[in-house]
């Protein structure tokens, strides 16, 4: 798929988001075999590189909004989304940092992003990888303290 068939994939996307999770779910699978050419080279960087599972296009949301997002690893809650040129325009940083916030704020998802140009050079993919892993174990090690202590606390508070 070339550049600009990539930007037009991205523009409709995010022109519409969020969407109902029946349009995420079709969406998705549809996306999933017919990547961009650097949504692609990030699968693979990310099978080859990376300590976790990713889920490419993986939707998130409830039936009213849901959105798709183009890798997303459950250990620590992250995900990553790759930006292609339409996601320089001001409307779209807008609409994006939206999104990186309701994310976040519903769904305790952390999101980063890394643009096209920037995926193709190997170093500096397998230093934003390594990044990236490096905080998905550590938010999966909070969120494992918080839960123990929460267990913890509602057992001693039975015990009174």
């Amino acid at each position: 798929m070339s550049e600009a068939q990539s930007t037009d994939k991205q523009h409709v996307i995010h022109l519409n988001s969020p969407r109902t999770l029946e349009e995420c779910v079709t969406y998705a699978k549809g996306s999933r075999t017919e990547r961009t050419y650097h949504e692609e080279l990030m699968r693979r960087a990310l099978n080859d590189r990376s300590w976790f599972s990713w889920k490419s296009q993986h939707y998130v949301g409830d039936r009213r909004t849901a959105y798709i997002l183009d890798f997303f690893c459950p250990v620590g809650n992250v995900a990553i989304e790759v930006d292609g040129d339409y996601h320089h325009r001001d409307e779209q940083r807008v609409a994006d940092r939206v999104r990186e916030y309701v994310l976040s704020l519903n769904h305790a998802i952390q999101v980063f992003r890394i643009q096209n140009r920037q995926i193709e050079d190997p170093k500096l993919l397998a230093d934003f990888i390594f990044a990236v892993d490096c905080v998905a174990d550590v938010r999966q090690m909070q969120m494992e303290f918080v839960s123990s202590i929460t267990r913890q606390g509602c057992v001693t508070l039975r015990k009174r």
